[in-house]
């Protein structure tokens, strides 16, 4: 299955790191992840590609978890 070039990164970050998280303005970014203007994380991807890797099972939103709004998880296949 193929996917977008930010969806490739999205997915790298999630390997990376683990889990994903939203932030408020609907950006999804890692946890730590720093903002150097105000409420946008220097690295960040709009809730568009989370759901179309959710849409492709290549990821689960799974829960809520500290700040963030919702975490998301990479999805084993």
């Amino acid at each position: 299955m193929s996917v977008s070039p930010t969806m490739q990164a999205a997915l790298d970050m999630l390997e990376q790191h683990g889990a994903l998280e939203r932030r408020p303005g609907g950006f999804w970014t890692f946890p730590g992840c720093v903002e150097t203007r105000p409420t946008v994380p220097d690295w960040n991807v709009a809730v568009n590609t989370i759901e179309a890797l959710v849409d492709r099972n290549l990821a689960v939103v799974s829960k809520r978890a500290g700040k963030a709004q919702f975490a998301v998880e990479v999805k084993k296949p």
